[in-house]
């Protein structure tokens, strides 16, 4: 797999469509130790401004056939870049995951959980883990040390009530898998 590759489209409700490609996050070696049934595992990542995304996945054709070795050496020159498209975008962003497999009752099942922001707030959705981490370890509310994953040290309720007074929706989706 190759960082921006794999472009698709995603239909967000109250987004619209957004440009995806292909990224590397340790997930991607945790979750399949985790959860040792897990068939397909995928993460994407997506700019708001499609003129900055198809730039971003044209740049990694350029790494793939190694005419760059990659793209971070020019990540500063590129942000300060992007910040002239500024004007072209909303404040507002998403995250999603789609689920399918078997539920309890052992029928095919599958659910689509979106997370819509506004007001520019979207990126405290993957960031309040870390300051719930934070702050836990501050307030010995979190005993696990070192370097290590994440997991279980901040469960579900706890997050989305961090969120809570921010302009994030959450929309979810259950159904029968098509």
């Amino acid at each position: 797999m190759y960082g921006w590759q794999g472009l698709h489209a995603e239909t967000y409700p109250r987004l619209g469509h957004r440009l995806f490609g292909n990224c590397d996050v340790p997930d991607l070696e945790l979750f399949p130790a985790r959860y040792p049934s897990l068939r397909t595992l995928r993460f994407a990542a997506g700019t708001e401004i499609r003129v900055l995304h198809i730039g971003l996945w044209l740049l990694s054709w350029l790494v793939r056939a190694r005419a760059l070795s990659g793209l971070s050496p020019f990540a500063a020159k590129f942000n300060r870049l992007a910040f002239l498209f500024d004007a072209l975008g909303s404040g507002r962003s998403g995250f999603h995951m789609f689920l399918s497999g078997l539920g309890h009752d052992g029928k095919p099942k599958s659910e689509r959980f979106f997370m819509i922001a506004g007001s520019g707030h979207g990126p405290y959705i993957p960031c309040m883990p870390a300051i719930l981490l934070a702050k836990g370890l501050a307030s010995r509310t979190v005993s696990a040390t070192g370097a290590r994953a994440c997991l279980d040290l901040i469960d579900l309720r706890t997050y989305l009530g961090a969120l809570e007074g921010l302009d994030i929706e959450i929309i979810r989706t259950t159904g029968a898998q098509p």
